[in-house]
């Protein structure tokens, strides 16, 4: 997976609306060394080779403003295991959509 440089553009097939953020993973059922990964173990593997390579506008808040969001488009990040997300598949690629209240922390290279 090449690095994603913050603020850069990466193509997608899909525009996030709302506060959707889309971020791409490796693939889940094999490491880079091809080594299969166990069922109870995936889920800490996607979360930490999560980049961001896209991001909606923001939310609005009660009085019609605009919230826009916070988390940068490059960073590897770290998701809530339990929150609620679409997983895709386009071509090769595999995606997650989470809202961004579902990411719980941006990684420190």
């Amino acid at each position: 997976m090449e690095d994603i440089k913050p603020g850069s553009q990466f193509p997608i097939p899909f525009t996030p609306l709302r506060d959707t953020v889309v971020i791409r993973i490796s693939n889940p059922a094999k490491t880079e060394g091809g080594i299969i990964v166990p069922e109870i173990a995936k889920q800490n593997h996607d979360a930490k080779r999560a980049i961001v390579v896209a991001k909606g506008p923001g939310r609005m808040n009660q009085t019609g403003h605009l919230i826009p969001l916070t988390v940068p488009i490059g960073a590897s990040v770290v998701i809530h295991p339990e929150f609620p997300l679409i997983k895709l598949k386009e071509g090769e690629d595999f995606y997650i959509l989470i809202a961004e209240e579902g990411i719980i922390a941006i990684r420190n290279h």
